[in-house]
């Protein structure tokens, strides 16, 4: 990590800790959620009081450092991937732990600009506090990652431009307006020309707006249901609802649905921005965004393809998002700064990537079936991993006649000399005495050691201790 970005990771945090410190020191690498549970029940007042100087000093922080920042991260070597989702990835931890095993670097938006940024009116006010610190108190049980150092710096805090440049959020604002008429169009499978025109539409009853949408698969999973699709629209409102926007309270389903569905391509107009700015791919760890994404890279212009491409790399980076790859956020930090510091990151790139190839399109089934591709990748690796073990216990075991029994790595030694007189042990271990033995096993653990620390290694443990 260059110095300077180091310094402004560390001041932020530092700015951050300033204002959460009384709040977040009893709390302390606890799960976000029940902390925000906590707090928005007992101490919504006082952190309502510290918002107006918290939202200067944030602001101000990101203005003066922003441009240095982006120039910084561009110069980054090595691949790249840039968060986009929610506002934060919750579980951080697990999800930057994953993903720097295939990245380099992970650059992860502020999520403090992006609440400090949404006007405080529009939302029930302890729905913005549980909101606020659950996403600050997330990325500060993630600190220690963001200033870790090294020439690949693993996790990279960033402001988005969308939240701190009018011009940006215009830009951004008019390709989104495009992209939902385009999307909506699509959905109802017939031209809509305007906003107006579309709002008709989407405020008639579920029943009679069921009956305008003719490609149902196009409707977002957070809004789907594949065998009621009016529950499914039912189910989305409720969880719109639910996030305490005073203004969607009084929305209908389908009104809801374009609310959503606007704020999504909005982000992602300016996520496809900042992958061309800062040469990165794109990263999610939900399936809405995800489906939104690929729709945009299927359906956007020339210019859009060219800012964002579904690579192989694109590809792996999220399959790896998958629950069924959850375990290997369970890797502790300190083994995934060994796989990089030995310069064995690649080797990982090529194991999950074997036999994948490009693809013009993905949705998220198919993301399934790349997973699918990834899970044998590993399985045939921990296959190998395990033979090579079992031969060298086999080959131990063989040369020194030991019984199956006593073969425990680490242990071997005392359970000869303490269960077996010494001529007992000794006829085990034959002429050159308890001693070579002790040598020889030593030697036998090191080379296990060994095995285990190389990355499969790693991946293969871990993955057995979460099964």
């Amino acid at each position: 990590m260059s110095s300077k970005i180091y310094k402004i990771q560390n001041n932020f945090f530092d700015l951050v800790l300033d204002h959460f410190g009384q709040f977040y020191g009893p709390l302390e690498n606890q799960d976000p959620i029940k902390s925000a549970e906590l707090l928005a029940t007992s101490s919504t007042g006082k952190i309502l009081e510290i918002l107006p100087q918290l939202r200067d000093d944030i602001f101000e922080f990101w203005e003066k450092n922003h441009i240095q920042l982006y120039s910084e991260i561009y110069k980054v070597r090595g691949l790249k991937a840039g968060f986009h989702g929610d506002i934060s990835p919750i579980e951080s931890e697990n999800v930057i732990s994953r993903t720097a095993l295939y990245v380099d670097s992970i650059l992860i938006p502020d999520p403090l600009l992006k609440m400090l940024e949404m006007p405080l009116k529009i939302f029930k006010k302890r729905h913005y506090v549980y909101y606020l610190i659950k996403h600050t108190f997330n990325i500060l049980n993630s600190k220690d990652i963001f200033l870790i150092n090294g020439d690949y710096p693993i996790s990279i805090l960033y402001p988005l431009k969308l939240d701190l440049m009018d011009q940006r959020k215009e830009l951004c604002v008019k390709e989104a307006d495009v992209d939902v008429l385009s999307y909506f169009s699509e959905l109802c499978d017939k031209e809509i020309k305007s906003m107006e025109e579309l709002d008709e539409l989407l405020m008639k009853d579920d029943i009679s707006l069921l009956k305008e949408i003719k490609n149902i698969d196009l409707i977002i999973p957070h809004f789907k249901n594949i065998d009621s699709p009016i529950r499914g629209l039912e189910d989305g409102e409720k969880k719109m609802k639910d996030i305490g926007m005073i203004p969607f309270q009084d929305f209908s389903s389908g009104m809801m649905l374009k609310t959503y569905v606007l704020g999504r391509f909005r982000g992602i107009s300016d996520h496809f921005l900042d992958c061309t700015e800062l040469k990165s791919k794109s990263l999610f760890n939900e399936e809405n965004g995800w489906f939104l994404f690929n729709w945009k890279i299927n359906n956007g212009s020339q210019k859009t393809v060219q800012q964002c491409k579904l690579d192989v790399d694109t590809l792996v980076i999220n399959a790896l998002q998958l629950d069924n790859f959850r375990w290997l956020g369970n890797i502790p930090t300190k083994k995934i700064i060994k796989i990089r510091e030995n310069g064995e990151l690649q080797d990982l790139r090529d194991l999950f990537r074997r036999e994948i190839f490009d693809l013009s399109h993905s949705r998220m089934d198919e993301l399934i079936e790349i997973s699918k591709k990834v899970s044998y990748n590993l399985n045939q690796a921990f296959k190998k991993h395990k033979s090579e073990v079992n031969k060298l216990n086999e080959d131990y075991k063989r040369r020194y006649k030991i019984d199956g029994s006593l073969l425990v790595i680490g242990a071997i030694g005392i359970a000869a000399s303490f269960i077996f007189p010494p001529a007992a042990a000794l006829s085990i271990v034959g002429g050159g005495g308890l001693a070579d033995f002790v040598i020889k096993q030593d030697e036998h653990v090191k080379k296990i050691s060994e095995l285990n620390d190389r990355p499969v290694g790693i991946l293969f443990n871990s993955y057995n201790t979460e099964s």
